[in-house]
């Protein structure tokens, strides 16, 4: 896999690699998209937020969607990459039973939830014809299951169906059938494969149709396929060069492309640890959750603000817009925009913020319940932003971090004494030289000029290049030739559901291309994935790496 890695080699043992490729300022045209060798398919269940999202869009909004499923496993930073590795235990499969009643139970109270497939009137008075039933059941399948059901599919739910309603009455039988499309490995895993490849021994292999699209719905709207791209997929259009086009800009154009960019930003900084996120109310007072929301959500808006104005992405790092409301313009020290709910302001400079670094999320994630984290922050920049190998600490070292004294009062000068440690040095002035450039903030966010008593000094370097503050630190991120390969790293692997492999360097290649062509917008980085020939394939089966 590429290793984007770019620090001096004075930093320490463990801690230096190969120097990054530089991306470039260059709008030369990408070249031609090259073709790699994948790993083989996996299944990849669905996370929470997406069997969420699907239940809502099939069924409509207002229904009650248990959460307490399956627990997500998170893999090389992304839920959506644990998906691909994950089973399902003896309890999860027990809750996606309940779940299952659960969500029937209140479809079958609210019957007209199902008119969209079930030609018939249903209720317990006029039991409705084989025929209505064995059609309803083809045309949700088709919908839930992402594709059409075979022939064995169809008979044991009908079956099921029949057996059920014989026994008490028409809407019970219909209960236990949903019941049974929701609890099936059909419903719960994505299979994006093309089952044609299964005895063929070449590399690579062109999804089919169903599977192409289900691949499209869950990177662009995290749920799954419409009716039109399901209608697409099984005509075969769908694998046309030009009907793809449309269907890829038709479904950025939908108000479901913001789940989708939600669900990647949500997973790429862990913004989901903001909802179980506490620090120790004796050392800040005035953390709590509804701190945590509206730190949460102007991270969101900032990020949709960036990407639907079809900003430079870098700009997120730099940006003085963003969104706030009462609660978080007490945090920053300004006047609140309006009384109720959030509005765009614009930073003052005095305020020493700007961009995604100085936000509230940010600061609260990356840092302890009883103090700030230069390392903790230093690491989110490197490994998250920057895709840079942070080695874990010897077993044997301890990583407390000493009292404060009147010989050493601040957090920088505390952690010189890790910079004294050889064992210590090396990997912690990687981070904390980094992270030291937002020791004005504490460890809720709010600006503070002293700790205890003395000056901080957020001054830093990152690479070779130095910097005075937090406010010098989002530019210097922004320029850093490891920003733009991470990213796009980041952004095939969550596509792709695996993280990229040495055969894969040229693709990413190819995508820095494109990033830096397309003037680093995220959308065009977005569609260019997915109408890439790399999207629309995928390994072949049993085949190792």
């Amino acid at each position: 896999m590429n290793s984007w890695i770019f620090f001096p080699l004075s930093l320490g043992i463990g801690c230096s690699g190969e120097q990054t490729k530089d991306t470039g300022t260059a709008k030369s045209p990408p070249t031609e998209e090259p073709m790699v060798m994948q790993p083989p398919p996996s299944l990849r269940r669905l996370t929470i937020t997406q069997y969420q999202n699907v239940i809502s869009d099939v069924f409509g909004e207002g229904l009650l969607i248990p959460t307490n499923l399956e627990p997500d496993i998170e893999t090389e930073g992304f839920k959506s990459l644990g998906a691909s590795i994950s089973s399902i235990s003896p309890v999860g499969t027990e809750r996606y039973e309940q779940a299952s009643y659960s969500i029937a139970t209140q479809i079958i109270e609210d019957i007209d939830r199902l008119s969209p497939w079930f030609a018939c009137e249903l209720n317990n008075d006029t039991p409705p014809s084989q025929s209505c039933m064995s059609e309803g059941i083809d045309t949700l399948g088709l919908e839930l299951w992402r594709r059409p059901l075979h022939s064995a599919e169809r008979e044991r739910l009908n079956n099921l169906y029949q057996v059920i309603s014989d026994q008490t009455d028409t809407l019970t039988g219909i209960e236990y059938t949903l019941s049974a499309m929701l609890q099936s490995p059909n419903f719960l895993y994505r299979t994006e494969i093309n089952l044609e490849s299964i005895n063929n021994t070449q590399d690579q292999h062109a999804l089919d149709a169903w599977s192409l699209a289900s691949r499209l719905s869950f990177l662009l709207w995290n749920s799954a396929p419409d009716i039109e791209l399901l209608a697409l997929a099984q005509s075969g259009d769908l694998l046309n060069e030009t009907i793809l086009t449309e269907q890829v800009d038709r479904m950025m154009a939908d108000p479901r492309f913001d789940n989708g960019i939600h669900n990647f930003f949500d997973e790429l900084f862990h913004l989901y640890d903001l909802d179980s996120l506490t620090k120790d109310p004796l050392v800040y007072t005035h953390a709590s959750p509804d701190l945590y929301a509206s730190a949460k959500e102007e991270t969101f808006r900032t990020i949709e603000y960036i990407i639907e104005n079809d900003f430079d992405f870098r700009e997120l790092l730099t940006t003085q817009t963003t969104f706030i409301d009462r609660r978080l313009a007490t945090l920053y020290g300004i006047p609140a925009p309006v009384s109720e709910g959030f509005a765009e302001v614009t930073l003052p400079t005095n305020t020493g913020r700007r961009g995604l670094l100085t936000q509230a999320s940010m600061l609260n994630l990356h840092a302890h319940a009883t103090a700030s984290s230069p390392t903790l922050r230093g690491v989110f920049i490197r490994k998250t932003l920057l895709c840079q190998m942070v080695p874990p600490p010897p077993a044997d070292v301890d990583t407390s971090i000493p009292e404060a004294t009147d010989e050493a009062p601040t957090m920088r000068e505390r952690l010189e004494q890790h910079f004294e440690d050889p064992s210590c040095a090396g990997c912690h002035k990687m981070m904390d030289l980094v992270g030291l450039g937002l020791e004005n903030f504490d460890g809720i966010g709010r600006w503070r000029d002293l700790e205890n008593n003395a000056t901080i000094d957020p001054s830093g370097n990152i690479d070779g290049v130095d910097f005075l503050n937090a406010w010098e630190l989002g530019p210097v991120v922004s320029e850093h030739p490891n920003l733009g390969p991470c990213l796009t790293d980041n952004l095939y692997s969550y596509a792709l559901g695996h993280r990229m492999t040495n055969e894969e360097d040229a693709a990413q290649d190819w995508l820095v291309e494109n990033l830096v062509y397309n003037d680093w917008s995220f959308t065009s980085l977005m569609r260019t994935i997915a109408l890439s020939e790399t999207f629309r394939t995928h390994g072949r089966l049993g085949a190792t790496e």
